[in-house]
C-alpha cells in the first residue's frame, strides 16, 4: 500500500468451515512463497482472531484495512420455526409481529445471538428487524 508502514501488500483468507466459533481459513499473501496454507482460528474473545495471532503481528499496520466479503446467495434464506418473534431492538425484545415458518428473509446484519433481516416475500415483504439466529436457515 503507498505510504504503508510495513504489513502484507495483499492476504487472502477464505472461511472454509466452522464449527461454533472456531473456523479453518484458506490463505495466501503476497510473498508468502506457498500456493495457499491452512490455519484455523478461535474467538476473538479468548484473543484467537487472525489479527490477533502472533504470527501477524507484523501485518497490521496504521493503514490496514480489513473487510469481510459474503457470497450474495448466502444472505437469503428463511425462518424455520412457526411463530417467530420479530423484533425492533434485540435488547428489549417485545414482538409484535411473529413470522410464519418458510418466511423469506435476507440478512442485514448477523450477531452473536440474533440478526438483523428484511423480510423479502409475503404480506410483511420490506420491513427490516431482528431475529434469533437460530430460528433462520440458508436457502
Amino acid at each position: 500500500m503507498p505510504g504503508g508502514s510495513g504489513g502484507y501488500n495483499f492476504h487472502f483468507g477464505f472461511n472454509l468451515m466452522d464449527s461454533g466459533h472456531d473456523y479453518i481459513k484458506l490463505e495466501d499473501y503476497a510473498g508468502s512463497g506457498l500456493k495457499y496454507y491452512l490455519d484455523m482460528y478461535g474467538p476473538t474473545s479468548k484473543g484467537q482472531s487472525w489479527a490477533e495471532d502472533p504470527s501477524n503481528a507484523s501485518a497490521l499496520g496504521n493503514k490496514t484495512t480489513t473487510m469481510v466479503v459474503q457470497h450474495p446467495k448466502s444472505i437469503k434464506g428463511e425462518t424455520n420455526y412457526p411463530g417467530v418473534h420479530f423484533v425492533d431492538d434485540p435488547g428489549k425484545p417485545t414482538s409484535k409481529l411473529l413470522l410464519a415458518k418458510g418466511t423469506k428473509v435476507e440478512i442485514i446484519r448477523k450477531g452473536q445471538s440474533w440478526m438483523k433481516v428484511r423480510i423479502t416475500a409475503g404480506t410483511h415483504a420490506g420491513k427490516s428487524g431482528w431475529i434469533m439466529n437460530k430460528y433462520y436457515t440458508d436457502s
